[in-house]
């Protein structure tokens, strides 16, 4: 599997050859010599200069269809985002301190899900949700990375790092997680869970990075997102990324009041 990791960061870094300008810098902070506490740490460096961050208007395209989106994310499980087509409102999805909740208008029926974050465990035994919540956190670049778990496997070509560990999904599944890194500038390149199979749980690919002028911190312009055993399949493209833009307003990280749409919980509608 760390050999699957290691290919796939290969084709990420053709990628961000092609698009990203670090690519073109000749100076290397990190180098043969750098350890897996090394690039964890300078991860997290970069991690503690985001607060969180937000985008007004985003590009998607979702199992090939367009859409634009709004995101903001913080620290502390603060997530949301609403998804829009030329009909309206798609998909909202968010997670505050308390619940995570989704809802989607393609749903039969429409409802709006929730689960409060002590009961995801039980909930994902049952009813299983695509991806894990603190995986996308971290996807997201507002959740630190934890050092003690990982190891580091360097591809054959030097040029990328897989850092990997294994932990329990909330539903109990023993999962490898795969960050791949550009081994000189320490940029993730892919975040991957896999299955006790081998199978692509959940993958993220991120390109055409840039530094933000007041934070400093380093975040993709371009990020794909897969769920391959859902079938699902995202492509975001950010015209503009605001980082720590300062305390949002309180519904932000509310769910959406959707008049005759049922508010269903999940644990007590596994347990019904």
């Amino acid at each position: 599997m760390l050999a699957f990791g290691s290919l796939q960061g290969c084709n990420s870094l053709r990628n961000w050859q092609k698009t990203d300008e670090f690519a073109k810098r000749s100076n290397c902070p990190l180098g043969n010599a750098a350890t897996a506490d090394d690039y964890v740490s300078h991860l997290n460096q970069n991690v503690d200069r985001i607060e969180g961050w937000r985008a007004g208007r985003v590009h998607i395209r979702a199992n090939h269809i367009p859409l634009t989106a709004e995101i903001a994310v913080q620290k502390s499980q603060l997530l949301r985002i609403s998804v829009t087509s030329a009909l309206g409102q798609e998909v909202d999805l968010g997670s505050n301190e308390e619940i995570f909740w989704f809802w989607a208008k393609r749903n039969d029926p429409p409802d709006l899900m929730f689960v409060r974050h002590e009961e995801m465990a039980e909930v994902q035994q049952n009813m299983p949700i695509p991806f894990e919540p603190g995986w996308l956190m971290e996807a997201l670049g507002v959740a630190p990375f934890d050092a003690s778990t990982m190891t580091l496997n360097r591809a054959g070509d030097g040029r990328t790092v897989a850092l990997t560990s294994s932990h329990l999904s909330p539903a109990g599944i023993p999962i490898r997680k795969v960050i791949t890194v550009d081994a000189c500038h320490g940029l993730v390149l892919e975040h991957g869970l896999y299955d006790p199979k081998g199978r692509v749980v959940a993958q993220g690919r991120l390109k055409n990075h840039f530094r933000d002028q007041h934070s400093g911190a380093v975040l993709p312009r371009q990020m794909t997102l897969d769920w391959p055993l859902a079938q699902m399949n995202m492509v975001l493209n950010f015209d503009k990324i605001e980082v720590n833009p300062g305390e949002l307003p309180q519904q932000v990280w509310q769910p959406p009041q959707m008049p005759q749409t049922r508010l269903v919980n999940m644990a007590e509608a596994m347990r019904s």
